[in-house]
């Protein structure tokens, strides 16, 4: 948003893309049951409790998760935000339908593979025309500069935002596939109750 530009966004996209690849290749070709995605319903609950989240985003300057790495470098002030993520946690347990909030429940949802048989493989090899042309554009980056051994280049200090994007889709898709849907803030509010 500060640079005006879609160039994260499209790295976000990227990354899902990459994710989506690997797991519809593992449930289409390899035969593994994907575990379903879990949906708040309503949805207006998940939508409010997102717009609510983005605003302590933007409060705090930072998601959940770069939070937990400002506190872990040192920066106490990111406890608060822990603390009232911890709260919010424990009073949405509490309430009830008497005071206002919005209550639903977490319901599974077929992934699209599941749910447009006759379409998934033409959507998969759409996908893997895709990755094939980002692999090429990828090789041809890592060309253009041979004097540089692969180990150097693996250990670089810093890699086209590209590079990072597949490596991320790729392993959100591993995790994705062998674990089920999973985030840090499902993982911390589960922790909290």
């Amino acid at each position: 948003m500060t640079s005006g530009t879609a160039h994260m966004l499209g790295s976000l996209m990227q990354a899902a893309l990459w994710m989506t690849l690997l797991a519809g290749g593992l449930a289409l070709l390899a035969g593994h049951a994907l575990p379903p995605v879990l949906l708040f319903v309503p949805a207006s609950g998940a939508l409010a409790g997102g717009w609510l989240f983005g605003v302590g985003a933007a409060l705090n300057g930072r998601c959940s998760l770069s939070t937990m790495h400002r506190l872990a470098d040192g920066e106490l002030g990111m406890l608060a935000t822990l603390v009232g993520f911890a709260l919010g946690v424990v009073l949405w347990s509490m309430s009830g339908p008497n005071i206002g909030m919005i209550h639903g429940e977490l319901s599974p949802v077929t992934t699209i593979w599941q749910r447009w048989p006759a379409l998934a493989p033409w959507l998969l090899g759409l996908l893997m025309l895709w990755a094939l042309a980002r692999t090429a554009t990828l090789l041809r980056r890592a060309r253009t500069s041979p004097s540089m051994s692969l180990g150097r280049r693996v250990l670089a200090p810093r890699y086209p935002l590209a590079v990072s994007a597949a490596l991320m889709g790729l392993a959100g898709g591993a995790l994705y596939a062998t674990q089920g849907a999973w985030s840090y803030t499902n993982h911390l509010r589960t922790s909290v109750l």
